[in-house]
């Protein structure tokens, strides 16, 4: 068996249990654990995992320093800064342009000062820079719920941990669906924060302002609690305010009717219609928002690898320097009117707040996809789905929903602020 299996003890409570009755043996579950996988998987998975009397020390500090996350591994995307790591992003050249990090990124120190138990360090799509989680330098992630299909990305380390039952919590980051899109494909609840946050500090850059931290969990109970953790408890505000729903099949993304349905009726259980005229209004406002996120990306991630993208092009991933090298020829014209939609489509999601506590999308236009299905125009499909919460720099959660036959979905609960979406799941 590939991974461990997925029904194996991976939640907070287990592994606070087990790392206070003995550090150890926590540590010794998490390597074995990790150990189960073979080589390729390894290497596809973990740019890095601390040895076991390391972690086992982790884990006793842990406990010993108490808090809501005490006991609880965690894994973190190769994005951020660890002290004493290099930040690599999933490229075989990174780390050789950089020093080692001096700090902890706040997410990690603030976990640790949680209880949290720093467990490993994640792979992705190259930079960030990808949904789909193929990384030609060190392997594809694979899905540890459908063999076979990928991940998603571009957490795609974080994200086969969690739902391969390897930890119970991995951080990630969203630019335009990089955990909603891992989170829908691997069947885990899933959480995008804010551009321009605290937690998006120390964390190397893709377009920043898009750029979100969040991360994946097994359970909501375990969502919700790095929630209250990491953000306060929710500042009280009562609301009568429902949630909204657009209706699967009036979206462009060209969802298969069968699969619209089971999305729908999922939605239908924590959310309403939307009226017609704020419905309209969503759908113009997003009509062009997949091609209007790739110009502004483009264009912010190109300013961010000018240093390399000449010098160093052989050792990017092709398919990554042709959208850096798209990006940095983007015109002032294709720019503005980018830009022209991202104007439109955060009012829409104004309006909808004036009348609605947040707004439930598909979070994937269809199950996860296989090596070959993973094309530009899937690509496109994506982003036309998860790109208008970007647009807006709006914050969500990845609520997973079980389809026939063992694959997964999920839908997007898009909220005004961050901890808004607490409770209303």
């Amino acid at each position: 068996m590939p991974f461990p299996d997925v029904a194996s003890p991976n939640s907070f409570a287990f592994w606070h249990d087990l790392a206070a009755r003995s550090p150890g043996d926590a540590a010794r579950l998490f390597h074995r654990r990790v150990a189960a996988l073979d080589e390729t998987e390894r290497r596809a998975i973990f740019a890095f995992v601390p040895d076991e009397k390391a972690l086992a020390h982790a884990f006793e500090t842990g406990v010993r320093h108490g808090g809501p996350l005490a006991g609880v591994p965690f894994v973190v995307k190769d994005l951020f800064s660890i002290e004493g790591h290099k930040v690599g992003a999933g490229s075989r050249f990174l780390a050789s342009q950089r020093e080692p990090e001096v700090i902890d990124a706040p997410i990690v120190r603030r976990l640790r000062h949680e209880g949290a138990v720093f467990a490993g360090i994640t792979h992705l799509h190259e930079f960030a820079y990808g949904i789909t989680g193929e990384n030609p330098h060190f392997g594809d992630c694979p899905n540890p719920r459908l063999p076979g299909r990928v991940t998603g990305g571009s957490s795609s380390g974080s994200v086969a941990c969690v739902a391969g039952g390897i930890a119970p919590l991995g951080i990630g980051t969203d630019t335009g669906g990089s955990i909603r899109l891992p989170a829908a494909f691997c069947g885990v609840w899933g959480h995008r924060g804010e551009p321009y946050a605290e937690f998006t500090e120390h964390c190397f850059p893709l377009a920043p302002s898009f750029d979100t931290a969040g991360w994946f969990t097994t359970t909501l109970h375990d969502l919700t609690t790095t929630m209250r953790a990491l953000y306060g408890p929710a500042p009280f505000r009562p609301t009568n305010k429902p949630l909204g729903r657009v209706p699967a099949l009036l979206l462009p993304s060209e969802l298969d009717p069968t699969y619209a349905q089971h999305l729908d009726a999922a939605a239908r259980e924590i959310s309403e219609a939307l009226p017609d005229d704020l419905l309209r209004q969503f759908l113009d406002a997003t009509a062009d928002a997949a091609n209007a996120f790739a110009v502004i990306q483009g264009v912010e991630a190109s300013s961010i690898h000018a240093p390399w993208i000449d010098p160093l092009r052989e050792e990017y991933d092709p398919v990554v320097w042709g959208r850096l090298d798209r990006g940095r020829k983007r015109t002032e014209a294709e720019l503005a009117a980018a830009q022209v939609t991202r104007d439109r489509i955060h009012r829409a999601f104004a309006d909808i707040f004036t009348q609605f506590s947040g707004l439930v999308l598909p979070a994937a236009p269809f199950p996860a996809l296989t090596k070959a299905g993973c094309t530009e125009e899937a690509r496109r499909r994506i982003l036309q789905l998860t790109s208008p919460c970007s647009h807006a720099a709006l914050p969500a959660l990845a609520v997973p929903v079980a389809l026939p036959g063992g694959a997964w979905s999920a839908l997007q609960v898009i909220t005004p602020g961050p901890q808004d979406a607490l409770g209303l799941v």
